[in-house]
């Protein structure tokens, strides 16, 4: 049995207190483990919670009434009263450190930040000189604690302590004598404040040192990585780099645009030359950055940037190389990312010309998207946020010389020398920038047939299907109900396949295009724990889209989706 309690929320959340109220006398009861046993909110209705509860409140200082009301939902009860009242101990003491080492920006809110990283190393010197003297302070009155008051009875343990609060809850009288009620509000404080208007106003001068610490931080953060800019630009000749990345590209362009014409036959972009110039010109700081930190590595046709004359040492047809399953003749894959079968592909619907940069992660059963736009090295950038979004602020392994950061900053750098440079936001900032909006995603294009892959058939004519024309974002119900009209019956799947061949050979084949692509994707099972290919669509796939690609005069399209047939593979690819 206990009248003991801890408030968990309030005014005086934290504080130690006697309940008055005889029926709120709690038999609390003990786990297993030795801990208190929890009370059960489940058996208590919402006006059982809000019953008022009269508490004798420790530490109240002279002059406060030591008597407060308090809603019985915000009481925890006390079992061990020694225990939790040297818990309290401790943790005002902690709580006076922090309230003692943030005063430092406090003192300086009406000051100018015209040296911040200064500023910040002046801090660093406070913050050492105040965690010594808070330590032994702590320690000093914790063992005058287990000497003093370890020993006595709750009824007097308490009122040692509350006859000289400021010895054993230093904070507390500093927050009774004017301070801000809380150095730092919990998320929950801050949820009521947000939701309600309510919390402590006063703590918004702890909000703006926090601001200001922050401000100091990161700018000393920034001289940390100039200096280390500076030093590694001079070790690895970062300009010369660049000068030689220029000229090795304006060497090999001829002989890598000639050969993909030849084995691809597609026109490349100028924005995969960018790319390489960009790999080319990488010291090996930037190249870990790329390797190692985000997980990227090329691959597929930039083999050829490698090496113009390059063949796979296993005699293999080079458009193979890195060639994924669900690859459609369409795409190229220059670019694998840091997930099992993640990667990038350059798409050229027409066979020839590039309409921009897709992404496919098998894994998730993700679509392709949609081909509007994009570069390789958008592609590279968008990692280097998303990267920063999810660890950037996190410690680096104290093993590693070099922070993480530092070097995905630096090739972050590197980058906007080539792409982006427009576009100075970072994270979640560069989302926002490069998001096309809702709107932009429930739009159609008029000039492409709806697909499974998500990017549309660039065909016109009728479809067997009601496929409609490709929308910009996932349209779930309509790429459902195909699946559903593949999925239903192997004969009148059987039937579809030959309606549109035959249309096909009429001279209209856009349901054999976009057939074949949809037979293509959804070529295997994926229902199983492990894929297993359905022979019959992939065979179906590869001769409508070998007739519809010749149709099309995209011969080198149907040439892919005959070699397809030959060499598809799971899993997901063949890194010959």
């Amino acid at each position: 049995m206990t009248r003991w309690v801890e408030i968990i929320r309030g005014r005086y959340r934290g504080y130690i207190g006697e309940a008055l109220d005889a029926d709120v006398v709690v038999d609390v009861g003990v786990e297993s483990d030795g801990t208190p046993g929890i009370w059960d909110e489940g058996e208590y209705d919402d006006e059982w919670e809000e019953e008022p509860i009269s508490v004798r409140v420790i530490g109240v200082p002279v002059g406060r009434p030591e008597v407060v009301s308090v809603a019985r939902g915000d009481l925890r009860p006390v079992v061990d009263t020694t225990a939790a009242f040297r818990a309290w101990v401790a943790g005002d003491h902690a709580a006076a450190a922090r309230a003692e080492d943030l005063t430092f920006f406090v003192e300086r809110l009406h000051l100018p930040d015209t040296d911040p990283a200064a500023e910040w190393d002046a801090y660093v010197a406070h913050e050492a000189g105040v965690r010594a003297r808070c330590q032994a302070r702590r320690k000093d009155v914790l063992d005058a604690f287990d000497r003093e008051l370890a020993g006595l009875a709750p009824a007097d343990l308490a009122r040692v302590v509350q006859r000289d609060v400021a010895r054993w809850l230093p904070d507390v009288v500093r927050r009774a004598h004017g301070g801000p009620a809380d150095v730092e509000l919990t998320p929950e404080d801050r949820l009521l404040a947000a939701i309600f208007g309510t919390g402590e106003p006063e703590s918004s001068i702890w909000d703006r040192a926090r601001e200001r610490s922050y401000l100091v931080e990161r700018a000393a953060a920034d001289r940390a990585y100039l200096r280390w800019k500076a030093d590694t630009a001079q070790i690895e000749d970062h300009p010369g780099l660049r000068r030689a990345a220029a000229n090795r590209v304006r060497r090999d362009r001829p002989a890598i645009e000639r050969r993909c014409r030849e084995v691809w036959g597609v026109v490349l972009p100028d924005s995969i030359f960018r790319f390489q110039e960009f790999l080319l010109a990488l010291g090996p700081v930037e190249r870990t950055a790329f390797g190692e930190d985000l997980g990227l590595y090329t691959c597929g046709i930039m083999a050829v940037f490698d090496d113009p004359a390059w063949r796979p040492a296993d005699g293999s047809d080079p458009r193979m190389h890195w060639r994924y399953y669900w690859d459609p003749p369409e795409f190229v894959t220059f670019l694998n990312g840091p997930y099992p079968g993640e990667h990038h592909g350059l798409w050229f619907d027409d066979g020839h010309t590039c309409t921009g940069v897709l992404r496919h992660s098998p894994k998730d059963n993700s679509d392709f998207g949609f081909p509007e736009g994009g570069t390789p090295l958008e592609a590279v950038r968008a990692a280097i946020e998303n990267f920063f979004l999810h660890h950037g602020d996190e410690d680096d392994c104290d093993a590693d010389p070099v922070p993480a950061r530092y070097r995905v900053r630096l090739l972050r750098e590197t980058l906007m020398r080539y792409e982006t440079g427009d576009r100075p936001e970072h994270g979640h900032d560069y989302d926002l920038r490069c998001s096309r909006g809702d709107d932009w995603y429930r739009t159609v294009d008029p000039t492409r047939v709806t697909t499974l892959d998500g990017a549309g058939a660039l065909v016109t004519g009728a479809t067997i299907l009601d496929r409609g024309h490709q929308r910009r974002g996932e349209n779930r119900t309509l790429t459902d109900h195909i699946r559903e009209a593949l999925a239903a019956d192997p004969s009148a799947l059987h039937r579809l396949v030959a309606d549109a061949k035959d249309r096909c050979r009429a001279g209209d084949p856009a349901e054999a295009l976009a057939l074949g692509r949809d037979l293509h994707f959804i070529s295997d099972d994926d229902s199983l724990p492990r894929r297993v290919r359905i022979p019959e669509r992939e065979r179906a796939a590869a001769e409508l889209l070998a007739m519809a690609y010749r149709a099309l005069g995209r011969d080198n399209l149907a040439d892919l989706a005959e070699l397809d047939l030959r060499e598809r593979k799971i899993p997901w690819a063949t890194p010959n």
